[in-house]
């Protein structure tokens, strides 16, 4: 009798196994930051070559080291 009753179990489950429903998945948006880097140049006078004071990734760092070679009488730009 348990035997019978296993087996109807197991045959209703394999029955009915297609007709589960998947959890719905949660849509999260990711957000991709391109990785970008800032250059700056500097030169003394314009006869000469324009010398890269360096990288950076964060702009408001990039803009102050501009701000600081202008200060000391360079030229000097971001790119």
């Amino acid at each position: 009798m348990f035997r019978k009753t296993l087996y109807a179990a197991v045959a209703s489950l394999g029955v009915l196994s297609p007709l589960a429903v998947a959890a719905p998945a949660e849509a999260h948006e990711y957000h991709r930051y391109h990785h970008r880097e800032y250059h700056v140049y500097y030169r003394a006078c314009g006869r000469d070559p324009w010398r890269c004071a360096g990288e950076f990734s964060r702009f408001d760092r990039a803009r102050c080291v501009v701000d600081e070679y202008r200060a000391r009488g360079y030229e000097a730009y971001l790119r």
